[in-house]
């Protein structure tokens, strides 16, 4: 049972703290500051007895321990470098994103594997035919081209600079938006590519042309590549309403 002035009932704040704690962590093993007032923020002191507290069993978090995590985050914040500061950013990317990929890559392979399975006669057809199958492949493929993406950031292989991979909340939207747009953009194009892969998988006969290959397997992968580039996306999409919006007589911003 929780008990005492450590126990502290307050989520964001206990947030706060443990991402005090990384920070700390952080810039004492990596980045090995030589300020001695950025040493003496990373020594948290009596704030590492602090701890989560059941529902109904610890109290608020007093105004002197708010001003003490805000205080030492901004401190150690502004002593790390970019560059130092995106390799922190990486280390808090959500642990419960790993499972949620592996979920979406069950979706999709299972997706795939009822989708032929119906398709070759091999089981009875449910309802709506491969139309259910096709529907969660792009939308598993469209979050998993999200989640890619974020992976990306994580690693630094890619820098977006408007996405925060430690935000769960952005990570969420991240995710829905790609499943979004890889199911408007790819469902009245590639439903027929869809059903034209299922009818000659597992088939002996002549393999088509290298064109053909290269716009049936870029059809099939819309929805992974639309999800990996929601900013992209987003860019274009705003850069063709700006379009409509000029034609239809409205003033550019740019004006």
């Amino acid at each position: 049972m929780e008990s005492g002035r450590e126990a502290i009932e307050d989520p964001e704040f206990i947030a706060a703290l443990n991402r005090l704690r990384g920070l700390s962590s952080f810039i004492l093993q990596v980045a090995a500051p030589s300020d001695e007032k950025v040493r003496q923020a990373a020594r948290l002191g009596g704030l590492n007895q602090l701890r989560r507290a059941f529902p109904s069993k610890g109290r608020a978090a007093e105004f002197e321990e708010w001003q003490a995590v805000e205080i030492r985050t901004q401190v150690i914040w502004g002593a790390l470098s970019d560059a130092h500061r995106r390799k922190f950013l990486a280390t808090q990317t959500p642990g419960w994103i790993s499972y949620l990929i592996s979920a979406f890559i069950v979706v999709a392979a299972a997706s795939l594997v009822v989708a032929v399975l119906t398709r070759t006669g091999a089981i009875r057809p449910i309802a709506g035919g491969i139309l259910i199958p096709f529907l969660l492949w792009i939308i598993a493929l469209g979050a998993i081209g999200a989640a890619a993406s974020i992976g990306m950031n994580a690693l630094s292989v890619q820098d977006d600079a408007t996405f925060d991979v430690s935000s769960g909340k952005f990570i969420w939207l991240r995710l829905v938006l790609g499943a979004l747009f890889g199911t408007v953009l790819t469902l009245p194009l590639g439903f027929d590519t869809f059903d034209t892969f299922l009818v000659g998988f597992g088939e002996a006969s002549a393999p088509p042309e290298t064109a053909e290959v290269a716009k049936q397997a870029g059809l099939l992968l819309l929805p992974f590549i639309l999800g990996f580039s929601t900013s992209l996306v987003i860019l274009v999409l705003n850069r063709l309403i700006e379009s409509a919006q000029t034609f239809f007589g409205k003033p550019s911003k740019a004006a």
